[in-house]
């Protein structure tokens, strides 16, 4: 690993050395430490765990002369401390672009931005085709989801995936429309359609979100069509605060990939429980059901659920001073099994101080603590960090 790391680190000091004659490359990134306290977090039940884990990111970028650019975000150490495998390197995103006036093509392992709410930040393996003016913009994308091309003669199964995500931004407001159509050749033929738009206007001192998204009964693990949105609306507080109210559903097997903003219930926070961390679904730890299948591997029983969602709650922000600022949250969520066998009610309260060492440094400290009826155990985590760009 060393020399894999060294190899890289000579690639990139090369790049830049050759860069003078034919291209400008930059490095930028990002580098973070966190301890994690996590009570009950396992399955919701009885289980604590602390550990530390630290992060470094590095993106580069290469433009020419002629406008073509090629952008790579390289990640190191994203693993646990001490857990075996902390040394270990990866890759985020890697892919160029060629632009043509207002178009550009975009290929490669690409990031992808649909709306909060269907696809928040994730990466694409595909071509793209974007157009963009003073107030509109056009993506369309094509997403290489799968492929299975074992040899010759064998049938051809891949999942494709065909997207157009439109939005229009000026002074007044900010509107998406997209629509994902998935073509699934496999056996589990999970084809279908998600469409989405979103509305946002912000009039100075109020402003205001809304979102919803359809999901065709095939994308679901439901029988039919799932429904999913959300609203928000912040007011500032004086000159230093702000308060945002937010709500919202999911139906019918939809699932919210967004991260709502909370501490706990649908954060992204390194408190949020993983069984509560996309809206519409507790997603439990796998347990070994102690069997061996065919192949000779271990059986898994799933203990996930899809639930009908409803939640509301508050996120509040206020700047102490000029370095320090405190955030709140509050959530309540009300969730039921479609076929009506599991019902339960969580709530959530959670802050965060952090403090600005300089402009591009920063420290926290964070607290969580979540209760969900039907089970004994509450949960509860803390934790501080540390983060540096450059």
């Amino acid at each position: 690993m060393k020399k894999f790391i060294a190899a890289a680190a000579g690639l990139m000091l090369a790049g830049t050395m050759v860069s003078t004659a034919c291209a400008a490359v930059s490095v930028s990134g990002d580098a973070r430490v966190r301890y994690y306290y996590q009570e009950n977090y396992v399955n919701l039940a009885d289980s604590d765990d602390g550990h530390f884990n630290s992060r470094v990111r590095a993106v580069i970028k290469g433009d020419t002369e002629s406008g073509a650019f090629a952008k790579a975000r390289m990640k190191f150490n994203t693993a646990d401390w001490n857990d075996g495998d902390s040394r270990n390197l990866g890759m985020d995103y890697a892919y160029f672009g060629i632009p043509m006036g207002p178009v550009v093509f975009t290929a490669g392992s690409i990031p992808t931005h649909i709306t909060a709410l269907v696809e928040d930040d994730s990466t694409r393996d595909g071509l793209r085709l974007s157009y963009s003016d003073d107030m509109n913009s056009v993506k369309f994308l094509y997403d290489n989801l799968g492929e299975n091309d074992a040899g010759l003669g064998t049938f051809d199964e891949d999942t494709n995936r065909y997207s157009v995500r439109y939005e229009l931004t000026n002074d007044m407001i900010n509107v998406v429309a997209a629509g994902l159509y998935t073509n699934d050749e496999t056996d589990a033929d999970k084809s279908g359609f998600v469409g989405t738009v979103r509305v946002a206007q912000d009039f100075g001192a109020v402003s205001y979100s809304v979102d919803y998204a359809y999901v065709e009964e095939d994308l679901t693990a439901n029988a039919d069509a799932g429904h999913m949105g959300y609203g928000v609306v912040a007011v500032p507080t004086g000159e230093a605060g702000s308060v945002a109210f937010v709500a919202g559903f999911t139906l019918d097997g939809a699932v919210m990939d967004i991260p709502v903003g909370f501490t706990m219930i649908g954060g992204d926070t390194h408190l949020t429980p993983n069984a509560l961390s996309h809206i519409g679904e507790i997603n439990f730890v796998e347990e070994p059901t102690g069997e061996i299948d065919d192949e000779g591997k271990a059986v898994y029983v799933d203990n996930s659920m899809i639930v009908d969602t409803w939640f509301a709650g508050l996120k509040a922000s206020y700047q102490v001073s000029e370095k320090t600022t405190i955030k709140g949250t509050a959530a309540y969520a009300d969730m039921e099994t479609p076929n009506g066998e599991f019902s339960s009610s969580a709530w959530e309260i959670g802050g965060q101080v952090t403090y600005a060492i300089s402009a591009s440094s920063s420290i926290y400290g964070t607290l969580g603590y979540l209760d969900i009826d039907e089970l004994d155990d509450k949960q509860f985590g803390a934790g501080f960090g540390l983060d540096v760009k450059f």
